[in-house]
């Protein structure tokens, strides 16, 4: 990505889990989420998730509220969340840099018109980004003068991004989130997820570095 010039912008909704917990939600019970991660992800990641939150008793965790709840906050982490950040490390232990190569961004605000297509309780969660980033179009309501104002530079950046020309992000560490905040102001956020992200990313790709170094290996000696 380095040599040829690629930059990523990548981010986050605050409440992702709201969105993924209602997509083919599963029974209230351990097995169920067992099985329903089972149908998207590799037997032995499966493994080391529910392993990792439940251990041998297969108990739900005290901090969520039910199955469904835990499901959704899991598998908004994996999808979203967590993975993200632990890509993200990568890309700049690889030699990415910060608000040069890679733009991070969090949401903590909704366009009024969202509620047009997803229900205003449902909060910050998955795709409700889109009509940010594509200045409203395919909603009747659109953006408001104030969210336009908002949003100026935000838009600008994007388009700055899209034409690649320089983008002017404002981050400068892997930690820094361009953050629209619930106020409707922008800042540079301190990410508080970045450790929780890397560590489990390295829980589920562990394993994976033998296995690509072992292939690796039969290839070159199948060459010799």
């Amino acid at each position: 990505m380095k040599d040829r010039g690629i930059t990523l912008i990548n981010g986050e909704c605050e409440s992702e889990h709201t969105m993924y917990r209602r997509w083919r939600t599963p029974q209230e019970s351990y097995s169920a989420v067992y099985q329903r991660f089972s149908a998207e992800f590799a037997p032995e990641v499966t493994k080391k998730i529910m392993d990792h939150y439940c251990g041998p008793s297969q108990k739900l965790p005290t901090e969520y509220a039910s199955w469904e709840d835990f499901f959704g906050r899991i598998y908004a982490n994996i999808q979203v969340h967590y993975l993200q950040r632990g890509f993200h490390n990568a890309l700049f232990a690889g030699g990415l840099e910060a608000g040069k190569d890679v733009f991070r961004y969090r949401f903590e605000r909704r366009l009024d018109c969202v509620a047009e297509k997803i229900p205003a309780e449902w909060g910050v969660t998955h795709l409700t980004d889109v009509p940010i980033w594509l200045w409203g179009c395919g909603y009747e309501g659109g953006l408001s003068v104030q969210e336009k104002e908002w949003l100026k530079d935000w838009n600008e950046g994007f388009a700055a991004f899209v034409k690649g020309d320089e983008v002017n992000w404002e981050t400068t560490r892997p930690k820094d989130m361009r953050r629209w905040r619930s106020d409707g102001g922008t800042d540079i956020w301190e990410d508080s997820s970045w450790e929780r992200g890397v560590e489990f990313w390295k829980l589920i790709n562990s394993g994976h570095e033998r296995t690509y170094r072992k292939a690796s290996y039969q290839e070159h000696d199948s060459q010799l």
